[in-house]
């Protein structure tokens, strides 16, 4: 059985403090000695363990408060690291400066950077620097903007930081809570007035942040509080066009408040394109079918259908037929959506598509059949890159095992059609 460990009587330190002094006075223990004592190592063991009776000894016998370590951290600083609210009161009240060189960490942005809430009120209580900045220019605020709790942010707003502080990187706050997805902070920020239209260095607004990190729920807070979904970035990037490459869920937020779908590019491929390659929410295909012609063309005369059966995803297959699209549109190499399954073998979604009405008898320009397509393949390779191809797939069975189903399916088709 474990013996209970004796708590350390407070008294024991001053004693020793005491008994030091005296062995000074009368020459038993010599000045290096006493040096070792209170080397900055000694002080810096004490604050890690925690032991407010070995810190307040070792300021007794004239360790320096502000002496920092071979890496530069100071003791304050390893007390706010560590959560030792009482050891950086001792400290502070010993002479520990509160604030640092400019450029530099001190010690209320690591208190910042940890979520220290009672050392944040201690260094702000003792004068410590809202707006000084460390190596990469951020503030305090903009650490704080990064975590998940609202405190330590609401902390340094009572005591006056500026909330558009820009960093050495051109970000503020707003944007910084939106790349972390912080939801809450970003509410707090926005309640005291942040700008929704800030632009870091590349002309993109927090929104902007949100969509490319797709931080779902900063985004909607930005949304709702009224930012512009339509704001273009330097390049001309807005932000449904970064959701359209693959984030459902703000994509369908965006075009609730506005956002205005992008024109073809280049290929004539359209924003329900895009959507048809990489997004497998079957509600977020739905709303840019709505604003989109389902069975529109790219100048290859692929559908939106062919995207999707081309990157075998069944989710926006299935979402694209409820809209109208036509299950046997042919592209420029005389393919139905059904071919293009044949060629990666793939029985499971061509079953969709044959549920929506696609002709199992089908000829392609070279005049091969879906069945003809599937006996022929002998082993999965990677697909014909596309520029709407979004990488290899992953095939739960072999390739074996698949054209047995496809082959099935087909026959059972056949005998059903007839």
């Amino acid at each position: 059985m474990r013996k209970p460990k004796r708590r350390r009587d407070p008294r024991l330190a001053q004693w020793a403090a005491l008994v030091v002094v005296a062995l000074l006075a009368v020459g038993l223990v010599g000045a290096g000695k006493v040096a070792t004592m209170r080397s900055p190592s000694s002080m810096f063991e004490a604050i890690n363990r925690g032991d407010d009776g070995a810190v307040r000894w070792l300021l007794a016998i004239g360790a320096d408060p502000n002496k920092a370590s071979y890496d530069g951290l100071t003791p304050l600083e390893l007390a706010v690291a560590r959560g030792r609210t009482e050891i950086a009161r001792m400290l502070i009240g010993r002479g520990a400066q509160v604030n640092t060189a400019e450029g530099v960490t001190s010690a209320l942005h690591r208190a910042t950077l940890l979520g220290r809430a009672d050392e944040i009120e201690l260094l702000l209580a003792h004068g410590a620097n809202l707006e000084a900045v460390d190596e990469q220019g951020n503030t305090a605020l903009h650490l704080a903007s990064r975590g998940q709790s609202d405190a330590p942010s609401a902390a340094l707003i009572r005591a006056g930081a500026n909330i558009e502080a820009v960093s050495g990187s051109g970000l503020r706050p707003l944007h910084l809570a939106c790349v972390r997805n912080s939801e809450s902070v970003a509410r707090l920020l926005v309640a005291h007035g942040a700008d929704l239209e800030a632009r870091d260095e590349e002309g993109r607004t927090p929104l902007h942040h949100a969509v490319i990190a797709g931080a779902i729920a900063a985004g909607r807070v930005v949304l709702e509080a009224g930012a512009n979904p339509n704001a273009r970035a330097q390049r001309g990037h807005r932000p449904l066009d970064i959701a359209l490459m693959g984030n459902s869920a703000l994509t369908v937020d965006l075009l609730r408040y506005g956002a205005e779908l992008p024109p073809p590019d280049r290929q004539g491929y359209t924003a329900l394109h895009y959507a048809a390659a990489s997004m497998w929410d079957e509600g977020a295909v739905r709303a840019i079918a709505e604003r989109i012609a389902p069975n529109v063309r790219s100048h290859r005369n692929e559908t939106p259908l062919h995207v999707a059966a081309a990157n075998g995803n069944r989710n926006a297959i299935r979402a694209l037929l409820e809209s109208g699209a036509d299950p046997n549109a042919v592209n420029a190499d005389g393919d139905t959506p059904l071919h293009l399954l044949a060629g990666m073998v793939l029985p499971v979604t061509a079953e969709i598509l044959i549920q929506g009405g696609a002709n199992v008898e089908a000829r392609d320009r070279r005049g091969q059949t879906v069945r003809q397509i599937v006996e022929a393949i002998v082993e999965d390779v990677p697909p014909t890159p596309g520029p709407l191809r979004r990488g290899p797939l992953q095939f739960q069975s072999n390739v074996d095992e698949r054209k047995m189903q496809f082959m099935s399916l087909l026959e059972r088709t056949k005998r059903q059609r007839r």
